[in-house]
């Protein structure tokens, strides 16, 4: 009985002998296939990925693949984890390393990374304003300028403006736009052409002079006579622009300007007229007209802030509306 009691603990040694060289055969086989040693997110469980392709690692290398930290090891998060992820090799006894056991490396740190949300806008190319017509005074011509000047950044567009050149003088008019050795009103000017789209830039300098219900009344006016000559023509609106900081006062200022803009949004839908919003892209961060823009100090432009316009009147994103519907 003495007998069998001992040869049964002699096979009990020589198994357990044969498990451990089994498992540690199993460990070295994987770590010659080049297999990738990996760390779940929680820092546990060891995994491996025979197939893996070896990474050079130097002080915290980062691939496509993971983060790959000084020893090593590389770092999986938890998408990555579902592909890569293969059986777990059986518990290693006691006997292997302690620098195997992942009681030893410290949980991997997840630093979230920035992402540009901002999406890019497709400005509509300039040929979309070849058939285009922009009306205004001294603050359109700036614009005019560049687009006489920029070699089809506006595409073919046909400025007609003048100098101290107001709503209220188009309107009542007193004043007239030269075109083809002729003079014309807004209305039959855009109407001679031969444009399909119209801008009006106007506005501004009108504010400080005519009350709140009268510049209203000239904005309707406008449109409607320019509606009557010309059925088939796309009304453009662009907003008032704004004045530079410390030269507003209490006939002109950014506030009525901007309760202006309003306005004029809420009357184009209503008039079937397109607004184009390009007074936020020409302020600052405080809501005047930025003054790298700025040509008199008040609300004139310098003649190289054209490309800026242009761009804001190419973004679809500045109408009330698509215009290439």
């Amino acid at each position: 009985m003495k007998k069998k009691l001992q040869l049964a603990v002699v096979l009990s040694l020589l198994a357990l002998i044969l498990a451990s060289c089994s498992t540690r055969a199993y460990y070295e086989e994987t770590r010659g296939q080049g297999g990738q040693q990996s760390i779940f997110a929680d820092g546990q469980n060891w995994s491996t990925a025979p197939n893996a392709t070896p990474i050079p690692v130097g002080n915290d290398a980062v691939s496509d693949s993971g983060i790959v930290s000084d020893n090593g090891v590389m770092i999986l998060d938890a998408t990555q984890m579902a592909d890569a992820v293969v059986t777990a090799p059986p518990t290693v006894p006691d006997e292997v390393p302690d620098t195997d056991t992942p009681s030893d490396v410290a949980a991997p740190v997840v630093t979230p990374q920035l992402v540009d949300t901002a999406i890019p806008v497709d400005l509509m190319e300039p040929s979309w304003f070849d058939d285009a017509l922009f009306i205004g005074g001294d603050v359109c011509g700036t614009l005019a300028y560049y687009g006489e000047h920029s070699n089809g950044g506006l595409g073919d567009a046909l400025f007609l403006t003048r100098t101290s050149f107001t709503l209220s003088s188009a309107v009542n008019g007193s004043m007239a736009l030269a075109y083809r050795g002729g003079w014309y009103s807004i209305p039959n000017a855009t109407k001679a052409s031969g444009c399909n789209k119209v801008f009006l830039v106007l506005g501004i300098e009108d504010i400080g002079r005519v009350e709140d219900e009268a510049y209203k009344k000239l904005w309707s006016d406008l449109i409607t006579a320019i509606q009557e000559t010309n059925p088939d023509v796309r009304i453009f609106v662009q907003s008032i622009t704004p004045v530079a900081s410390g030269h507003d006062n209490s006939r002109i200022n950014n506030a009525k300007i901007n309760a202006y803009n309003e306005y004029l949004k809420d009357y184009c839908t209503r008039s079937g007229c397109n607004y184009v919003d390009v007074n936020t892209g020409l302020k600052d961060a405080n809501g005047n007209l930025d003054s790298k823009y700025c040509r008199d100090g008040f609300y004139l432009f310098r003649i190289d802030t054209g490309e800026t316009w242009a761009n804001l009147l190419r973004n679809p994103n500045n109408y009330a509306f698509d215009p290439r519907g």
